[in-house]
């Protein structure tokens, strides 16, 4: 594999990455602060919804900001970024995400379509994308549940006749809480992605370390601030941070 394609992987996979993230939000249930053993692994709590999402880029010193709207029945209905782009959802009847669209310059960008289980968990995720003089490649994502709760997102990258392989393994506390991720790069190695939380239980904070195998030394940390209202899904079932 050339250097300029391996960087073209690494930039797609960022890229891919940042839009999806945006997912993260909060099913409509029963206060799971009330009972610790029905936390939802999600980042949020009932009656919380994302409203801003934050990324701080030590690595270009970028603050970036995405708003999320939603519908009265409480499906997402999209996500307005600082720079411009935007993402427009659908949803199936049962209340999850049909598809996902990134739009840049008001031009279809990338499309995400899911299916699910007999659970409504997602089961797997095809991006396809739409931009002219891009070369040829496609991801398929899947997700993998145990007892209900997602263990592990594997996503498959392909440019031509080169492959590599992404996983996420999560890792939860006693309390079913997520507290972190190890991301391990078919060909790069390993890194450690850690949760904190607000003292609601919503997400406060990602910290995504640049790099593998400890390089870099720098850091992405990703910051939520939620609104009150209603939500249809986990979208963290989604999200593989």
């Amino acid at each position: 594999m050339s250097v300029k394609t391996f960087k073209r992987l690494l930039m797609m996979m960022v890229a891919i990455m940042m839009a999806l993230v945006t997912f993260t939000s909060c099913d409509e249930d029963e206060d799971p602060r009330d009972d610790p053993d029905e936390i939802e692994n999600n980042g949020g709590v009932a009656g919380k919804r994302l409203k801003i999402f934050t990324e701080n880029s030590a690595a270009n010193g970028r603050i970036s900001n995405q708003e999320s709207t939603y519908n009265s029945d409480g499906t997402k209905k999209r996500v307005d970024h600082d720079d411009g782009a935007y993402q427009l959802f659908t949803h199936n009847s049962d209340g999850t995400i049909a598809t996902m669209e990134l739009y840049r310059n008001n031009s279809l960008h990338q499309r995400y379509i899911y299916s699910y289980d007999a659970n409504k968990k997602p089961k797997k995720g095809e991006v396809t994308f739409h931009s002219p003089g891009e070369e040829n490649y496609s991801i398929t994502i899947d997700y993998i549940f145990q007892n209900g709760r997602k263990i592990r997102d594997e996503w498959n990258f392909s440019l031509g006749s080169v492959i590599f392989v992404v996983k996420y393994e999560h890792n939860y506390n006693s309390n079913g809480r997520r507290t972190s991720t190890t991301e391990t790069h078919s060909s790069l190695g390993t890194r450690q992605l850690t949760r904190t939380y607000n003292s609601d239980g919503t997400l406060q904070k990602v910290t995504y370390p640049e790099g593998y195998n400890n390089s870099g030394g720098r850091t992405i940390t990703y910051e939520f601030t939620w609104e009150d209202g209603k939500t249809t899904i986990n979208e963290d079932d989604f999200n593989p941070y």
